[in-house]
């Protein structure tokens, strides 16, 4: 018999969505498509059908809904990622030679019940590939159907294995749902007739009509009581459940279904979404050359003319510090590439790095990503370069003054613990400090992990007004880990003939573009704090240079907010010059601004700075110190006055939603495979960095555009560029140059964008970083 293959389009598409992991390309989401194709090439290859159809579901409502307003009203809208790929589904289908049908105000199940139907007739085998046991009721001597629990699993249902589930025959399958319900279509069916009693009651008596017309027969009085009175309801929960074999304007003629595939455009498409190991099956699969003539063999590998000259290197900053003669002034960094293309993704190096560059190098023009790769990162590379070489002055003498000196503090510090405590004990053992929090000091335990009782930094922040040991716990952890890490750390990293310490920028590293360094990370000495400020005094002007320059973009990430958003309320603060979290304070709480307090204005930056990371009123409540009502109220209140920006941080979840990423105003793009996790907390991170990215990301992108534009600037002159910590550059000055070093650094640092708010730079000068800063 010829093989009729059918299959529910929507339903396994929406199980491959969720059966892979979420894949891209290019930005674009592919995992659905890549999941369905999959499932389909295997298929085929199974049966090799000689006709195929896929339906699908058309439009959100059918015939049943105005039988049952409430059909189908469990079900979720289509997650955006989903939806932005079912087109894919389409155009595949075509590629591939396989019609796809779907009528408005029916259910893909009612197109597959009339094909199948019409096909069966007409003598041919029928395969039914679904999700949805809906589709068992079709079974029939010439209908089999393979029900697909996900890609990989599935049982296949014919008449005699449906009886041996069931118990009764698949044509009582309706009669069965309309006394029992059905939970995934969202009606209930009687109500205390469960699967068991439905069950009994159709093999005793077929159908719900012969149920209701020999009710007295049924021996159970309490069934009897259920069922009196919902003969009508059942009857309608029956036709709800049955599937419609006459939909109209659908035949079934074995010529339009026929399997043609077109592989030029079947490869057409693979290649737009780098789907090679689909282009391997299908050529296993149609094995005729003839579908293949218009296809070079292996086109994709074929490199375009100017790769042979294209001069290729792996991570061009050491290059540059180790003094190696470079070819050309032209270069492709693949790190770099990779970076641009697939941040936090490793490199494979299978093919020559030649190979891997132009693949890179295409990808950066298609992404519209190589004028960031070749005028901002590219020659931000000799800037680091240049940056780590010169390295940074520390005062040694100072340091070991400095270590000392905590290391008595910490003394005093853990004197005082013991003394709260009561006891002596280990500070540094999460085991014995958990004892004395809660087993002797009976502190309510907040959070429970496989060892015990969790102490870490997050579970004392929030214990630290129960008692006043908590307290002195945080600062003595404080204190202990900058000795460690900022001042004993420090010291073995020292070169002792110049007395310089020349840390690492890392320009591949973090997801949003910004730069970290390493070895040591100076961009974690904490700023606002007493110890911090502290180690800053360690790093001097050298020998030969006067002074440190500090210059340091104001609310830089407030300010990219209002130009984003384009709220003209922002946009006006700044463009006055206002207090930002003064004026913020005054709009949310209806006061001139010369009533704000402190208090208020204290709120009012943490809201809006906290609008930025996507915090919730849970994160702000927690952040004040305030009950989470509050906290919703002033975020309420904060959206009516700036509502441009919920307008923007909604739309840019929506337009990740559909795309799977984000970008900055330059263009760099961040994924977020999890932005349509089904997992609420997967989700909820990404909606957060969805809405954070664009904003700093942007942010690093000037601040590397203003790097560049500096140290051009000061080529001519003796003070030069050593340090970048987040909106921060730091410059090593002689006395006679400084006016003029202020003005370059502010012209280089506020020309670095062109926004609808004005770029400020604050700059101060000193003897050392903390002075300066």
């Amino acid at each position: 018999m010829k093989q009729f293959l059918l299959i529910d389009g929507s339903s396994l598409f929406y199980r491959a969505f969720y059966a892979l992991p979420s894949l891209s390309y290019n930005g674009v989401l592919t995992g659905g498509i890549v999941g369905f194709i999959n499932m389909f090439l295997k298929l085929f290859k199974e049966h090799r059908p000689s006709a195929a159809a896929i339906a699908l579901d058309v439009g959100k409502k059918t015939f049943r809904n105005e039988m049952f307003a409430d059909y189908k009203g469990n079900r979720n809208e289509m997650p955006s990622g989903l939806a932005a790929q079912f087109p894919m589904l389409d155009k595949f289908a075509a590629a591939i030679g396989i019609k796809t049908v779907g009528v408005e105000n029916y259910e893909a199940d009612d197109i597959i019940g009339t094909l199948a139907t019409q096909a069966a007739a007409q003598n041919f085998e029928v395969i039914i590939v679904t999700g949805d046991r809906d589709a068992l009721q079709l079974l029939d001597k010439n209908i089999v159907v393979t029900l697909m629990k996900n890609d990989k699993s599935y049982k296949i249902f014919d008449v005699e294995a449906f009886i041996n589930e069931y118990g009764f025959a698949p044509e009582l399958f309706v009669d069965y749902k309309g006394l029992s319900g059905d939970s995934s279509d969202h009606f209930p069916g009687i109500k205390g007739i469960g699967d068991k009693i439905a069950t009994a009651l159709i093999e005793q008596f077929s159908t719900v009509e012969n149920v209701f017309e020999h009710i007295n027969e049924v021996k159970s009085k309490g069934i009897r009581k259920k069922l009196e009175g919902n003969r009508e309801l059942a009857l309608m929960f029956k036709r709800l459940a049955t599937i419609d074999r006459a939909v109209p304007n659908v035949e079934f003629e074995p010529d339009s279904f026929a399997v043609k595939p077109n592989m030029k455009s079947a490869y057409d498409f693979c290649n737009r979404l780098n789907l090679k190991a689909i282009k391997k099956q299908l050529r296993a699969l149609f094995d005729d050359d003839d579908l293949f003539s218009d296809i070079e063999p292996y086109e994709e590998e074929v490199l375009p003319p100017y790769a042979l000259d294209l001069p290729f290197v792996y991570n061009l900053k050491n290059i540059y510090r180790d003094d190696i003669e470079l070819p050309s002034n032209e270069l492709y960094d693949i790190d770099l590439m990779n970076y641009l293309l697939e941040p936090g993704s490793p490199i494979s190096l299978r093919p020559s790095l030649k190979e891997v560059g132009v693949q890179m190098l295409e990808r950066l023009r298609a992404d519209h990503l190589l004028d960031l790769y070749n005028t901002l990162e590219l020659p931000l590379v000799k800037v680091l370069a240049d940056m780590e070489e010169r390295g940074v002055f520390v005062n040694v003498e100072r340091l070991d003054q400095k270590s000392a000196e905590m290391s008595a503090r910490l003394i005093t510090l853990e004197q005082n613990i013991y003394e709260l405590a009561g006891q002596r004990f280990n500070i540094n053992s999460s085991k014995q400090l958990a004892e004395l929090l809660f087993d002797k000091l009976k502190l309510e335990p907040i959070k429970k992990t496989k060892s015990g009782f969790s102490t870490n930094a997050e579970v004392l922040s929030e214990l630290r007004d129960q008692h006043p040991v908590v307290d002195a716990i945080l600062n003595y952890r404080s204190v202990s880990k900058l000795k460690s890490t900022f001042v004993d750390g420090i010291k073995p990293l020292i070169d002792p003939k110049t007395n310089r310490v020349h840390t690492h920028f890392n320009q591949t590293v973090t997801a949003t573009g910004r730069l970290s360094s390493s070895d040591p990370n100076l961009q974690n000495i904490p700023v606002r704090t007493f110890e911090g400020r502290e180690i800053r005094t360690l790093f001097e002007a050298g020998d030969g240079f006067d002074c440190l320059l500090s210059a340091d973009y104001s609310q830089i990430e407030l300010r990219l907010l209002a130009h984003m958003s384009g709220d003209e309320n922002l946009i006006d603060a700044f463009n006055r010059g206002q207090d930002i979290h003064a004026r913020t304070a005054a709009e949310v709480f209806g006061l001139d601004i010369e009533e704000v307090t402190p208090e208020l204005r204290h709120k009012a930056k943490a809201v809006n700075f906290g609008i930025i990371y996507g915090l919730s009123d849970y994160g702000l409540s927690k952040g004040l110190s305030i009950h989470r009502k509050e906290a919703a109220e002033y975020i309420e209140k904060y959206f009516a006055r700036y509502p441009k920006v919920k307008e923007y941080l909604d739309a840019t979840i929506e337009s990740a939603r559909s795309k799977g990423y984000v970008t900055t105003l330059f263009g760099r793009r961040r994924s977020l495979p999890s932005i349509n996790d089904r997992n609420y907390n997967q989700r909820a991170l990404a909606e957060r960095m969805a809405m954070n990215t664009p904003i700093q990301g942007t942010a690093a992108d000037i601040i590397k555009i203003a790097m560049i534009e500096t140290e051009k600037n000061l080529a001519a002159l003796k003070s030069r560029m050593i340090l970048q910590v987040h909106d921060e550059l730091v410059i090593e000055v002689v006395d006679d140059e400084l006016e003029h070093v202020k003005e370059i650094v502010r012209r280089s640092m506020e020309g670095a964008a062109s926004l609808n708010v004005k770029l400020a730079v604050d700059i101060a000068v000193g003897k050392n970083w903390s002075e300066a800063k």
